[in-house]
């Protein structure tokens, strides 16, 4: 189970998430990256977090930081 969980704060926004993950055959990892933030073209930010498959997860985050990158 993975838990990411965002407050909105007075002064900005916290967001936090565990780092646990499970490959198979049921191999434990608990240094998995669920939570970046992707710098956009216009030097704003957004925040992208997965749960799930970690490999997956993470193609995707760096497919959406690769895109976010490019022209528009």
């Amino acid at each position: 189970m993975t838990i990411i969980i965002g407050i909105i704060c007075k002064d900005g926004i916290l967001i936090g998430s565990d780092s646990r993950t499970i490959y198979p055959p049921s191999t434990i990892r608990d240094t998995a990256k669920k939570v970046r933030f992707v710098e956009m073209q216009n030097q704003t930010y957004v925040m992208v977090a997965h749960s799930g498959d970690d490999d997956l997860g993470t193609r995707v985050a760096d497919r959406i930081e690769t895109l976010a990158s490019q022209p528009y």
